[in-house]
């Protein structure tokens, strides 16, 4: 599994489990259908996770789940 599909597994796993989220979610899935308080806990539950800093510069331009995906992988790459 390539570390972009790890990280969107991650991401639709903390929307599912911890959100409660029961439609199906693929990589342009708009990110704008969870509302301000599930925003907020995904990325709290994905700062956790992954052990990186999300701005709020950073997160307003994710609009798709694939923009998420991207944005942690560059995190990661730059923490390294």
């Amino acid at each position: 599994m390539s570390p972009s599909n790890e990280i969107f597994a991650v991401i639709t796993g903390i929307i599912k489990e911890e959100l409660g989220w029961k439609e199906s979610l693929s990589p342009q899935h708009p990110v704008t259908e969870l509302d301000s308080m599930q925003q907020l806990s995904l990325i709290v539950a994905l700062e956790d996770h992954f052990e990186i800093c999300l701005d709020p510069e950073d997160e307003k331009q994710v609009e798709t789940l694939n923009d998420l995906v991207s944005l942690i992988q560059a995190k990661l790459n730059s923490k390294s």
